[in-house]
Protein backbone atom coordinates (compact mmCIF):
# COMPACT_ATOMS: atom_id res chain seq x y z
CA UNK A 1 0.00 0.00 0.00
CA UNK A 2 0.99 3.53 -0.54
CA UNK A 3 1.75 5.68 2.21
CA UNK A 4 0.51 9.19 2.13
CA UNK A 5 3.22 11.76 3.15
CA UNK A 6 2.96 15.37 3.08
CA UNK A 7 5.74 16.88 1.29
CA UNK A 8 6.37 20.50 2.64
CA UNK A 9 6.50 22.71 -0.92
CA UNK A 10 6.93 26.59 -1.43
CA UNK A 11 4.65 28.19 -3.26
CA UNK A 12 1.02 28.62 -3.90
CA UNK A 13 -0.26 25.25 -3.66
CA UNK A 14 1.22 24.65 -0.23
CA UNK A 15 1.63 20.55 0.80
CA UNK A 16 1.10 18.14 -1.89
CA UNK A 17 -0.26 14.28 -1.61
CA UNK A 18 2.33 12.47 -2.82
CA UNK A 19 0.37 9.40 -3.20
CA UNK A 20 -2.13 11.49 -5.69
CA UNK A 21 1.21 12.62 -7.97
CA UNK A 22 2.16 9.04 -8.06
CA UNK A 23 -1.18 7.96 -9.41
CA UNK A 24 -1.35 10.69 -11.98
CA UNK A 25 1.90 10.02 -13.17
CA UNK A 26 1.08 6.15 -13.70
CA UNK A 27 -2.51 7.20 -14.99
CA UNK A 28 0.21 9.55 -17.59
CA UNK A 29 2.40 6.32 -18.56
CA UNK A 30 -0.56 4.04 -19.36
CA UNK A 31 -1.90 7.07 -21.14
CA UNK A 32 1.39 7.61 -23.44
CA UNK A 33 1.87 3.83 -23.67
CA UNK A 34 -1.83 3.17 -24.86
CA UNK A 35 -1.45 6.38 -27.10
CA UNK A 36 1.70 5.35 -28.65
CA UNK A 37 1.18 1.70 -29.22
CA UNK A 38 -1.88 2.40 -30.99
CA UNK A 39 -1.52 5.85 -32.97
CA UNK A 40 -0.94 3.74 -36.26
CA UNK A 41 -4.80 2.92 -36.02
CA UNK A 42 -5.51 6.54 -37.43
CA UNK A 43 -4.24 5.39 -40.58
CA UNK A 44 -6.12 2.16 -40.62
CA UNK A 45 -8.99 1.41 -43.36
CA UNK A 46 -12.37 -0.43 -42.66
CA UNK A 47 -11.96 -4.11 -42.74
CA UNK A 48 -14.32 -6.38 -44.64
CA UNK A 49 -15.13 -8.41 -41.37
CA UNK A 50 -18.51 -6.56 -40.13
CA UNK A 51 -16.90 -3.29 -40.68
CA UNK A 52 -19.53 -3.13 -43.83
CA UNK A 53 -22.58 -3.95 -41.78
CA UNK A 54 -21.92 -1.96 -39.05
CA UNK A 55 -21.00 0.79 -40.94
CA UNK A 56 -20.24 1.42 -44.13
CA UNK A 57 -23.47 0.16 -45.59
CA UNK A 58 -25.63 -0.04 -42.93
CA UNK A 59 -28.03 3.03 -43.84
CA UNK A 60 -29.04 4.04 -40.45
CA UNK A 61 -25.64 4.19 -39.35
CA UNK A 62 -24.12 5.78 -41.76
CA UNK A 63 -26.60 8.75 -42.22
CA UNK A 64 -25.56 9.68 -38.18
CA UNK A 65 -27.62 10.56 -35.55
CA UNK A 66 -31.35 11.68 -36.15
CA UNK A 67 -34.54 10.54 -34.56
CA UNK A 68 -34.85 7.83 -36.84
CA UNK A 69 -31.89 6.35 -36.62
CA UNK A 70 -32.33 6.06 -32.54
CA UNK A 71 -35.68 4.82 -32.98
CA UNK A 72 -34.02 1.99 -35.28
CA UNK A 73 -30.98 1.57 -32.56
CA UNK A 74 -33.47 0.54 -29.54
CA UNK A 75 -36.04 -0.99 -32.09
CA UNK A 76 -34.92 -3.07 -34.45
CA UNK A 77 -32.46 -6.32 -34.11
CA UNK A 78 -29.14 -6.07 -37.04
CA UNK A 79 -26.25 -8.49 -37.34
CA UNK A 80 -27.47 -10.86 -34.68
CA UNK A 81 -27.41 -8.34 -32.15
CA UNK A 82 -29.61 -5.92 -29.88
CA UNK A 83 -27.12 -3.29 -28.61
CA UNK A 84 -28.73 -0.11 -29.28
CA UNK A 85 -25.78 1.97 -27.09
CA UNK A 86 -23.03 0.92 -29.60
CA UNK A 87 -25.08 1.70 -32.61
CA UNK A 88 -25.69 5.28 -31.00
CA UNK A 89 -21.59 5.30 -30.41
CA UNK A 90 -21.41 4.66 -34.22
CA UNK A 91 -23.90 6.87 -35.48
CA UNK A 92 -22.28 9.76 -33.42
CA UNK A 93 -18.83 8.98 -34.87
CA UNK A 94 -20.48 9.30 -38.30
CA UNK A 95 -21.48 13.00 -37.12
CA UNK A 96 -17.94 13.85 -35.63
CA UNK A 97 -15.57 11.81 -38.41
CA UNK A 98 -17.77 10.88 -41.36
CA UNK A 99 -16.79 7.68 -42.69
CA UNK A 100 -13.68 8.42 -42.14
CA UNK A 101 -12.13 5.06 -40.86
CA UNK A 102 -9.54 6.69 -38.97
CA UNK A 103 -11.83 8.80 -36.94
CA UNK A 104 -13.45 5.63 -35.62
CA UNK A 105 -10.37 3.83 -34.83
CA UNK A 106 -9.35 6.49 -32.58
CA UNK A 107 -12.68 6.21 -30.69
CA UNK A 108 -11.66 3.00 -29.92
CA UNK A 109 -8.07 3.90 -28.71
CA UNK A 110 -10.09 6.46 -26.29
CA UNK A 111 -12.55 4.18 -24.97
CA UNK A 112 -9.51 1.29 -24.07
CA UNK A 113 -7.42 4.25 -22.80
CA UNK A 114 -10.28 5.12 -20.49
CA UNK A 115 -11.03 1.92 -19.52
CA UNK A 116 -7.70 1.48 -18.73
CA UNK A 117 -7.47 4.06 -16.18
CA UNK A 118 -10.79 2.67 -14.41
CA UNK A 119 -8.94 -0.67 -14.06
CA UNK A 120 -6.63 1.18 -12.33
CA UNK A 121 -8.64 3.64 -10.39
CA UNK A 122 -10.84 0.90 -9.11
CA UNK A 123 -8.84 -1.92 -7.96
CA UNK A 124 -6.35 0.60 -6.66
CA UNK A 125 -9.41 1.98 -4.23
CA UNK A 126 -10.37 -1.72 -3.60
CA UNK A 127 -7.17 -2.97 -2.62
CA UNK A 128 -5.27 -0.16 -1.55
CA UNK A 129 -2.11 -1.69 -3.67
CA UNK A 130 -1.19 0.91 -6.29
CA UNK A 131 1.62 -0.95 -7.97
CA UNK A 132 0.20 -4.27 -8.32
CA UNK A 133 -3.44 -2.34 -9.96
CA UNK A 134 -0.85 -0.40 -12.46
CA UNK A 135 0.30 -3.60 -13.24
CA UNK A 136 -3.22 -5.01 -13.41
CA UNK A 137 -3.65 -1.60 -15.68
CA UNK A 138 -1.03 -1.74 -17.53
CA UNK A 139 -1.52 -5.60 -19.01
CA UNK A 140 -5.31 -4.43 -19.49
CA UNK A 141 -3.50 -1.57 -21.95
CA UNK A 142 -0.60 -3.36 -23.63
CA UNK A 143 -1.51 -7.21 -23.90
CA UNK A 144 -1.65 -8.14 -27.85
CA UNK A 145 -4.61 -10.15 -27.07
CA UNK A 146 -6.81 -7.02 -26.93
CA UNK A 147 -5.72 -5.38 -30.12
CA UNK A 148 -8.50 -7.08 -31.80
CA UNK A 149 -11.13 -5.02 -29.26
CA UNK A 150 -9.56 -1.82 -30.33
CA UNK A 151 -8.21 -1.95 -33.81
CA UNK A 152 -11.40 -3.30 -34.62
CA UNK A 153 -14.00 -0.70 -35.43
CA UNK A 154 -16.89 -3.14 -35.06
CA UNK A 155 -15.46 -4.07 -32.15
CA UNK A 156 -16.68 -0.62 -30.35
CA UNK A 157 -19.14 -3.24 -28.38
CA UNK A 158 -16.13 -4.45 -26.37
CA UNK A 159 -14.78 -1.29 -25.35
CA UNK A 160 -17.92 0.53 -24.70
CA UNK A 161 -19.63 -2.72 -22.85
CA UNK A 162 -16.11 -2.31 -20.71
CA UNK A 163 -16.32 0.82 -19.93
CA UNK A 164 -19.82 0.21 -18.77
CA UNK A 165 -18.46 -2.86 -17.17
CA UNK A 166 -15.85 -0.74 -14.86
CA UNK A 167 -18.17 2.14 -14.10
CA UNK A 168 -20.54 -0.22 -12.79
CA UNK A 169 -17.92 -1.85 -10.38
CA UNK A 170 -16.68 1.99 -9.29
CA UNK A 171 -20.14 2.82 -8.76
CA UNK A 172 -20.72 -0.46 -7.00
CA UNK A 173 -18.06 0.76 -4.29
CA UNK A 174 -19.48 3.73 -3.87
CA UNK A 175 -22.92 2.09 -3.17
CA UNK A 176 -20.87 -0.24 -0.32
CA UNK A 177 -18.79 2.07 1.64
CA UNK A 178 -22.31 4.26 2.23
CA UNK A 179 -25.26 1.63 1.10
CA UNK A 180 -28.28 3.81 0.09
CA UNK A 181 -31.23 3.39 -2.66
CA UNK A 182 -30.06 5.95 -4.94
CA UNK A 183 -26.32 4.56 -4.91
CA UNK A 184 -28.02 1.20 -5.67
CA UNK A 185 -30.05 2.48 -8.71
CA UNK A 186 -27.02 4.03 -9.87
CA UNK A 187 -25.02 0.92 -10.32
CA UNK A 188 -27.79 -0.71 -11.24
CA UNK A 189 -28.11 1.87 -14.45
CA UNK A 190 -24.67 1.38 -14.86
CA UNK A 191 -25.10 -2.17 -15.76
CA UNK A 192 -28.03 -1.63 -17.86
CA UNK A 193 -25.89 0.47 -19.93
CA UNK A 194 -23.33 -2.47 -20.07
CA UNK A 195 -26.16 -4.46 -21.59
CA UNK A 196 -27.30 -2.88 -24.28
CA UNK A 197 -23.86 -2.24 -25.25
CA UNK A 198 -22.86 -5.96 -25.40
CA UNK A 199 -24.82 -8.85 -23.46
CA UNK A 200 -21.41 -10.66 -22.70
CA UNK A 201 -21.91 -8.37 -19.43
CA UNK A 202 -24.02 -10.23 -18.27
CA UNK A 203 -21.41 -12.32 -15.96
CA UNK A 204 -20.67 -9.06 -14.07
CA UNK A 205 -23.24 -10.14 -10.98
CA UNK A 206 -20.97 -13.00 -10.14
CA UNK A 207 -17.66 -11.34 -10.55
CA UNK A 208 -19.09 -8.82 -7.90
CA UNK A 209 -19.95 -11.39 -5.45
CA UNK A 210 -16.39 -12.66 -6.25
CA UNK A 211 -15.24 -9.23 -5.19
CA UNK A 212 -17.58 -8.98 -2.02
CA UNK A 213 -14.93 -12.01 -0.95
CA UNK A 214 -11.98 -10.35 -2.05
CA UNK A 215 -10.62 -7.49 -1.78
CA UNK A 216 -13.78 -5.80 -0.16
CA UNK A 217 -14.52 -8.59 2.25
CA UNK A 218 -17.74 -8.43 2.75
CA UNK A 219 -18.02 -12.12 3.41
CA UNK A 220 -16.19 -14.99 4.47
CA UNK A 221 -15.72 -18.56 4.04
CA UNK A 222 -16.55 -19.52 7.44
CA UNK A 223 -19.80 -20.88 8.87
CA UNK A 224 -21.07 -18.30 10.26
CA UNK A 225 -20.67 -16.46 7.31
CA UNK A 226 -23.22 -17.88 5.41
CA UNK A 227 -26.10 -15.11 6.31
CA UNK A 228 -24.19 -12.38 4.79
CA UNK A 229 -23.84 -14.82 1.64
CA UNK A 230 -27.33 -14.91 1.84
CA UNK A 231 -27.97 -10.83 1.68
CA UNK A 232 -24.99 -10.35 -1.13
CA UNK A 233 -26.87 -13.09 -3.23
CA UNK A 234 -30.47 -11.08 -2.57
CA UNK A 235 -28.66 -8.21 -3.49
CA UNK A 236 -27.93 -9.04 -7.05
CA UNK A 237 -31.03 -10.46 -7.62
CA UNK A 238 -32.16 -7.32 -9.40
CA UNK A 239 -28.84 -7.81 -11.91
CA UNK A 240 -29.64 -11.46 -12.58
CA UNK A 241 -32.66 -10.48 -13.77
CA UNK A 242 -31.64 -7.98 -16.13
CA UNK A 243 -29.17 -10.46 -17.40
CA UNK A 244 -31.69 -13.22 -17.70
CA UNK A 245 -33.70 -10.88 -19.67
CA UNK A 246 -30.79 -9.46 -21.82
CA UNK A 247 -29.78 -13.04 -22.08
CA UNK A 248 -33.34 -13.70 -24.03
CA UNK A 249 -33.31 -10.69 -26.11
CA UNK A 250 -29.87 -11.58 -27.20
CA UNK A 251 -30.86 -15.11 -28.22
CA UNK A 252 -34.15 -13.76 -30.14
CA UNK A 253 -31.59 -11.27 -32.41
CA UNK A 254 -29.08 -14.46 -32.96
CA UNK A 255 -31.61 -16.73 -34.37
CA UNK A 256 -33.60 -13.96 -36.49
CA UNK A 257 -30.01 -12.97 -37.73
CA UNK A 258 -29.10 -16.98 -38.51
CA UNK A 259 -26.13 -16.56 -35.93
CA UNK A 260 -27.20 -19.59 -33.79
CA UNK A 261 -25.22 -22.78 -34.78
CA UNK A 262 -27.81 -25.75 -34.65
CA UNK A 263 -27.25 -28.71 -32.47
CA UNK A 264 -27.27 -31.02 -35.56
CA UNK A 265 -24.31 -28.94 -37.41
CA UNK A 266 -22.33 -28.84 -34.24
CA UNK A 267 -23.41 -31.38 -31.13
CA UNK A 268 -23.12 -30.78 -27.65
CA UNK A 269 -20.52 -33.19 -26.86
CA UNK A 270 -18.39 -31.59 -29.49
CA UNK A 271 -19.21 -28.27 -28.43
CA UNK A 272 -18.44 -29.24 -24.72
CA UNK A 273 -14.67 -30.85 -25.79
CA UNK A 274 -14.19 -27.89 -27.80
CA UNK A 275 -15.24 -25.64 -24.67
CA UNK A 276 -12.26 -27.24 -22.81
CA UNK A 277 -9.99 -27.10 -25.37
CA UNK A 278 -10.35 -23.20 -26.12
CA UNK A 279 -9.88 -22.65 -22.33
CA UNK A 280 -6.52 -23.82 -22.26
CA UNK A 281 -5.28 -22.37 -25.48
CA UNK A 282 -6.95 -18.92 -24.08
CA UNK A 283 -4.67 -19.30 -20.80
CA UNK A 284 -1.71 -20.05 -23.27
CA UNK A 285 -1.85 -17.09 -25.25
CA UNK A 286 -2.75 -14.74 -22.30
CA UNK A 287 1.28 -16.06 -21.50
CA UNK A 288 2.79 -16.88 -24.68
CA UNK A 289 0.50 -14.61 -27.12
CA UNK A 290 1.83 -15.40 -30.61
CA UNK A 291 0.30 -16.11 -33.59
CA UNK A 292 -2.93 -14.50 -32.98
CA UNK A 293 -5.74 -14.50 -35.75
CA UNK A 294 -9.07 -12.58 -36.80
CA UNK A 295 -10.48 -16.11 -37.03
CA UNK A 296 -9.55 -18.82 -35.18
CA UNK A 297 -11.73 -21.87 -37.39
CA UNK A 298 -13.76 -24.60 -35.77
CA UNK A 299 -11.32 -27.48 -34.83
CA UNK A 300 -11.86 -30.70 -37.92
CA UNK A 301 -11.17 -33.09 -34.49
CA UNK A 302 -10.71 -33.15 -30.80
CA UNK A 303 -7.26 -35.43 -30.13
CA UNK A 304 -8.55 -37.64 -27.13
CA UNK A 305 -4.64 -36.21 -25.71
CA UNK A 306 -5.30 -32.53 -26.52
CA UNK A 307 -9.41 -32.88 -24.55
CA UNK A 308 -7.89 -34.94 -21.84
CA UNK A 309 -4.80 -32.62 -21.07
CA UNK A 310 -7.01 -29.11 -21.11
CA UNK A 311 -9.06 -31.09 -18.61
CA UNK A 312 -6.68 -31.96 -16.33
CA UNK A 313 -5.18 -28.33 -16.61
CA UNK A 314 -8.35 -27.04 -15.87
CA UNK A 315 -9.07 -29.48 -12.94
CA UNK A 316 -5.84 -29.21 -11.20
CA UNK A 317 -5.88 -25.20 -11.46
CA UNK A 318 -9.73 -25.07 -9.94
CA UNK A 319 -8.53 -27.83 -7.23
CA UNK A 320 -5.63 -25.35 -6.51
CA UNK A 321 -7.79 -21.90 -6.28
CA UNK A 322 -10.79 -23.79 -4.21
CA UNK A 323 -8.29 -25.50 -1.65
CA UNK A 324 -6.40 -22.77 -0.95
CA UNK A 325 -9.17 -20.04 -0.80
CA UNK A 326 -9.03 -18.78 2.28
CA UNK A 327 -4.72 -18.76 2.52
CA UNK A 328 -4.64 -17.02 -0.80
CA UNK A 329 -8.30 -15.52 -1.75
CA UNK A 330 -6.91 -13.62 -4.84
CA UNK A 331 -6.46 -16.90 -6.55
CA UNK A 332 -9.75 -17.93 -6.22
CA UNK A 333 -11.21 -14.89 -7.14
CA UNK A 334 -8.98 -14.13 -10.56
CA UNK A 335 -9.40 -18.06 -11.30
CA UNK A 336 -13.26 -17.75 -11.00
CA UNK A 337 -13.53 -14.31 -12.61
CA UNK A 338 -11.73 -15.53 -16.21
CA UNK A 339 -13.95 -18.46 -16.18
CA UNK A 340 -16.91 -17.13 -15.49
CA UNK A 341 -16.66 -14.04 -17.92
CA UNK A 342 -15.77 -16.54 -20.67
CA UNK A 343 -19.09 -18.22 -20.34
CA UNK A 344 -20.92 -16.65 -22.75
CA UNK A 345 -18.82 -17.03 -25.41
CA UNK A 346 -17.21 -20.18 -24.81
CA UNK A 347 -18.93 -21.99 -27.23
CA UNK A 348 -21.81 -24.42 -25.15
CA UNK A 349 -24.37 -21.73 -27.56
CA UNK A 350 -22.80 -21.71 -30.32
CA UNK A 351 -22.61 -18.48 -32.15
CA UNK A 352 -20.67 -18.12 -35.31
CA UNK A 353 -17.86 -20.56 -37.28
CA UNK A 354 -14.92 -19.40 -34.51
CA UNK A 355 -13.31 -21.86 -32.58
CA UNK A 356 -12.27 -19.03 -30.38
CA UNK A 357 -11.75 -15.51 -30.72
CA UNK A 358 -8.91 -13.13 -29.11
CA UNK A 359 -12.06 -10.15 -28.50
CA UNK A 360 -13.40 -12.74 -26.22
CA UNK A 361 -10.78 -12.02 -23.33
CA UNK A 362 -11.12 -8.53 -23.22
CA UNK A 363 -12.19 -8.57 -19.97
CA UNK A 364 -11.47 -12.04 -18.42
CA UNK A 365 -7.44 -11.54 -19.13
CA UNK A 366 -7.63 -9.62 -16.12
CA UNK A 367 -9.09 -12.45 -13.81
CA UNK A 368 -5.22 -13.46 -14.65
CA UNK A 369 -4.04 -10.93 -14.36
CA UNK A 370 -5.04 -10.49 -10.89
CA UNK A 371 -3.66 -13.74 -10.30
CA UNK A 372 -0.07 -12.76 -11.56
CA UNK A 373 -0.27 -9.32 -9.97
CA UNK A 374 -0.86 -10.40 -6.32
CA UNK A 375 0.58 -14.25 -6.83
CA UNK A 376 4.22 -13.60 -8.36
CA UNK A 377 5.01 -10.79 -5.59
CA UNK A 378 3.98 -14.01 -2.74
CA UNK A 379 6.10 -16.06 -4.49
CA UNK A 380 8.92 -14.20 -4.64
CA UNK A 381 8.93 -12.81 -1.28
CA UNK A 382 9.13 -16.01 -0.02
CA UNK A 383 11.52 -17.09 -2.14
CA UNK A 384 14.20 -13.74 -1.21
CA UNK A 385 15.10 -11.42 0.99
CA UNK A 386 13.36 -8.28 0.60
CA UNK A 387 16.03 -6.34 -0.39
CA UNK A 388 16.44 -8.78 -3.56
CA UNK A 389 12.59 -9.34 -4.15
CA UNK A 390 11.80 -5.79 -5.09
CA UNK A 391 14.59 -5.17 -7.72
CA UNK A 392 13.82 -8.34 -9.37
CA UNK A 393 9.92 -8.19 -9.27
CA UNK A 394 10.37 -4.43 -10.98
CA UNK A 395 12.87 -5.86 -13.43
CA UNK A 396 10.47 -9.09 -14.48
CA UNK A 397 7.56 -6.57 -14.52
CA UNK A 398 8.95 -3.89 -16.84
CA UNK A 399 10.38 -6.79 -18.56
CA UNK A 400 6.64 -8.56 -18.97
CA UNK A 401 5.69 -4.89 -20.02
CA UNK A 402 7.88 -4.10 -22.73
CA UNK A 403 7.39 -7.55 -24.48
CA UNK A 404 3.70 -7.03 -24.60
CA UNK A 405 4.02 -3.36 -25.89
CA UNK A 406 6.29 -4.87 -28.49
CA UNK A 407 4.00 -7.83 -29.42
CA UNK A 408 0.84 -5.48 -29.48
CA UNK A 409 2.74 -2.75 -31.99
CA UNK A 410 3.12 -5.63 -34.15
CA UNK A 411 0.16 -6.89 -33.79
CA UNK A 412 -2.03 -3.83 -34.61
CA UNK A 413 0.13 -3.83 -38.49
CA UNK A 414 -2.30 -6.43 -39.45
CA UNK A 415 -5.02 -4.77 -38.97
CA UNK A 416 -4.25 -1.92 -41.62
CA UNK A 417 -6.63 -3.30 -43.94
CA UNK A 418 -8.35 -6.63 -45.25
CA UNK A 419 -6.05 -8.28 -47.31
CA UNK A 420 -2.98 -8.03 -44.31
CA UNK A 421 -5.09 -8.92 -41.80
CA UNK A 422 -6.82 -12.34 -43.46
CA UNK A 423 -2.83 -13.23 -45.12
CA UNK A 424 -1.52 -13.27 -41.62
CA UNK A 425 -4.08 -14.88 -40.08
CA UNK A 426 -3.64 -17.79 -43.06
CA UNK A 427 0.13 -17.71 -42.25
CA UNK A 428 -0.56 -18.21 -38.41
CA UNK A 429 -3.45 -20.72 -38.64
CA UNK A 430 -4.39 -24.17 -40.48
CA UNK A 431 -7.83 -24.75 -43.22
CA UNK A 432 -8.70 -21.07 -42.62
CA UNK A 433 -11.36 -21.29 -44.71
CA UNK A 434 -12.44 -17.90 -43.82
CA UNK A 435 -9.77 -15.95 -44.55
CA UNK A 436 -9.41 -17.68 -48.29
CA UNK A 437 -13.24 -16.40 -48.19
CA UNK A 438 -11.76 -12.95 -47.62
CA UNK A 439 -8.71 -12.74 -49.45
CA UNK A 440 -10.64 -13.83 -52.27
CA UNK A 441 -13.30 -11.29 -52.06
CA UNK A 442 -10.31 -8.56 -51.45
CA UNK A 443 -8.68 -9.70 -54.65
CA UNK A 444 -12.03 -9.88 -56.82
CA UNK A 445 -12.50 -5.91 -55.55
CA UNK A 446 -9.26 -4.60 -56.89
CA UNK A 447 -9.48 -6.95 -59.90
CA UNK A 448 -7.28 -10.20 -59.48
CA UNK A 449 -9.75 -12.47 -60.68
CA UNK A 450 -7.12 -15.05 -60.99
CA UNK A 451 -6.01 -14.80 -57.32
CA UNK A 452 -9.49 -15.06 -56.09
CA UNK A 453 -10.33 -17.85 -57.73
CA UNK A 454 -7.72 -19.42 -56.47
CA UNK A 455 -8.69 -18.65 -52.92
CA UNK A 456 -12.12 -19.63 -53.34
CA UNK A 457 -11.25 -22.63 -54.76
CA UNK A 458 -9.16 -23.80 -51.64
CA UNK A 459 -12.15 -22.24 -49.65
CA UNK A 460 -14.22 -25.23 -50.98
CA UNK A 461 -11.41 -27.65 -51.06
CA UNK A 462 -11.73 -26.85 -46.85
CA UNK A 463 -15.53 -26.43 -47.31
CA UNK A 464 -17.02 -27.75 -49.81
CA UNK A 465 -20.77 -27.09 -48.80
CA UNK A 466 -20.10 -23.18 -48.34
CA UNK A 467 -22.79 -21.46 -50.40
CA UNK A 468 -21.00 -18.22 -50.38
CA UNK A 469 -18.03 -19.73 -52.16
CA UNK A 470 -20.06 -21.49 -54.73
CA UNK A 471 -22.15 -18.46 -55.80
CA UNK A 472 -19.03 -16.34 -55.78
CA UNK A 473 -17.11 -18.57 -57.65
CA UNK A 474 -19.62 -19.23 -59.85
CA UNK A 475 -20.30 -15.63 -60.48
CA UNK A 476 -16.32 -15.14 -61.70
CA UNK A 477 -16.40 -18.18 -63.63
CA UNK A 478 -19.85 -17.00 -65.51
CA UNK A 479 -19.26 -13.49 -65.95
CA UNK A 480 -15.37 -12.66 -66.42
CA UNK A 481 -14.41 -11.12 -69.74
CA UNK A 482 -10.99 -12.63 -69.58
CA UNK A 483 -11.01 -15.80 -71.39
CA UNK A 484 -8.40 -17.50 -69.14
CA UNK A 485 -10.92 -17.91 -66.12
CA UNK A 486 -14.31 -18.70 -68.07
CA UNK A 487 -16.20 -22.06 -67.25
CA UNK A 488 -19.77 -21.50 -68.18
CA UNK A 489 -20.36 -25.20 -67.68
CA UNK A 490 -18.47 -24.94 -64.41
CA UNK A 491 -20.33 -22.28 -63.41
CA UNK A 492 -23.77 -23.41 -64.13
CA UNK A 493 -22.84 -26.25 -61.77
CA UNK A 494 -21.86 -24.55 -58.90
CA UNK A 495 -24.44 -21.91 -59.01
CA UNK A 496 -27.24 -24.52 -58.67
CA UNK A 497 -25.06 -26.44 -56.06
CA UNK A 498 -25.56 -23.07 -54.40
CA UNK A 499 -29.40 -22.54 -54.71
CA UNK A 500 -29.83 -26.15 -53.50
CA UNK A 501 -27.78 -25.97 -50.43
CA UNK A 502 -29.31 -22.44 -49.62
CA UNK A 503 -31.78 -22.59 -46.57
CA UNK A 504 -33.84 -19.75 -48.45
CA UNK A 505 -33.59 -18.19 -51.84
CA UNK A 506 -31.53 -15.44 -51.72
CA UNK A 507 -31.26 -12.49 -54.50
CA UNK A 508 -27.49 -13.22 -54.77
CA UNK A 509 -27.71 -16.65 -56.14
CA UNK A 510 -30.50 -16.18 -57.90
CA UNK A 511 -28.58 -13.34 -59.84
CA UNK A 512 -25.21 -15.21 -60.27
CA UNK A 513 -27.50 -18.93 -61.24
CA UNK A 514 -28.84 -16.41 -64.05
CA UNK A 515 -25.57 -14.84 -65.15
CA UNK A 516 -24.40 -18.94 -65.28
CA UNK A 517 -27.67 -19.89 -67.74
CA UNK A 518 -27.04 -16.86 -69.73
CA UNK A 519 -23.70 -17.73 -70.37
CA UNK A 520 -24.77 -21.29 -71.47
CA UNK A 521 -27.18 -19.32 -73.37
CA UNK A 522 -30.11 -20.66 -71.35
CA UNK A 523 -31.85 -17.05 -71.82
CA UNK A 524 -35.35 -18.15 -71.23
CA UNK A 525 -34.41 -19.86 -67.81
CA UNK A 526 -32.07 -16.78 -66.86
CA UNK A 527 -35.13 -14.59 -67.30
CA UNK A 528 -37.17 -16.42 -65.01
CA UNK A 529 -34.10 -16.14 -62.35
CA UNK A 530 -33.44 -12.93 -63.08
CA UNK A 531 -36.91 -11.82 -62.44
CA UNK A 532 -37.20 -13.98 -58.92
CA UNK A 533 -33.74 -11.98 -57.82
CA UNK A 534 -35.29 -9.08 -58.61
CA UNK A 535 -38.29 -9.27 -57.31
CA UNK A 536 -36.77 -10.66 -53.92
CA UNK A 537 -34.27 -7.76 -53.61
CA UNK A 538 -36.94 -5.23 -54.26
CA UNK A 539 -38.97 -7.56 -50.88
CA UNK A 540 -35.88 -6.95 -49.06
CA UNK A 541 -35.56 -2.99 -49.55
CA UNK A 542 -31.94 -3.43 -51.51
CA UNK A 543 -33.28 -1.54 -53.74
CA UNK A 544 -29.14 -1.20 -55.44
CA UNK A 545 -29.28 -4.95 -56.14
CA UNK A 546 -32.52 -4.84 -58.02
CA UNK A 547 -31.04 -2.09 -59.84
CA UNK A 548 -28.45 -3.93 -61.19
CA UNK A 549 -30.38 -7.22 -61.56
CA UNK A 550 -32.44 -5.39 -63.35
CA UNK A 551 -30.06 -4.06 -65.92
CA UNK A 552 -28.64 -7.65 -66.25
CA UNK A 553 -32.45 -9.13 -67.14
CA UNK A 554 -32.66 -6.26 -69.99
CA UNK A 555 -29.89 -7.98 -71.36
CA UNK A 556 -30.93 -11.52 -71.02
CA UNK A 557 -34.35 -10.52 -73.25
CA UNK A 558 -32.02 -9.74 -75.73
CA UNK A 559 -30.00 -12.93 -75.44
CA UNK A 560 -26.92 -11.53 -74.24
CA UNK A 561 -24.57 -12.51 -71.80
CA UNK A 562 -23.52 -10.47 -68.99
CA UNK A 563 -19.93 -10.39 -68.69
CA UNK A 564 -17.91 -7.98 -65.58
Amino acid sequence: MWRTELIPRRGVFGRVDRSRLLKLLICFILFLGTAGAYKAVSRHEFVRYDDGDYMTQNPPVASGLSLKSIEWAFTRFHSGNWHPLTWLSHMLDVQLWGLNAGGHHITNVLFHIANTVLVFFVFAHMTGSGWRSAFVAAIFAWHPLHVESVAWVSERKDVLSAFFWFLTIAAYLGYVSRPNVWRYLGVLGCYVAGLMSKPMVVTLPFVLLLLDYWPLQRAGLARGERGKWLLLVVEKIPFVVLAIASSVVTLLAQRKGGALIALDRLPFPVRLGNAFISYADYLLKAFWPVNLAVFYPMRDSLPSWHLAGAVLLLLAATTLAVTTARRVPFLIVGWLWFLGSLVPVIGIVQVGDQAMADRYMYIPLIGLSIIIAWGIPLLVGSALPAKQARPALVGVSGAVLVACLALTTRQIKYWHDSLGLFQHALFVTKNNWFAHGNIAMSLGRSGDIGGAIAHYRELLRIKPASVEALNNLAWHLATSRDDRYHNDEEALRLAGRALELSPDPDPSTLDTLAAALAANHLFEEAVQRAEQARDLAAIREDTELASRISARLALYEQGLVYRQ
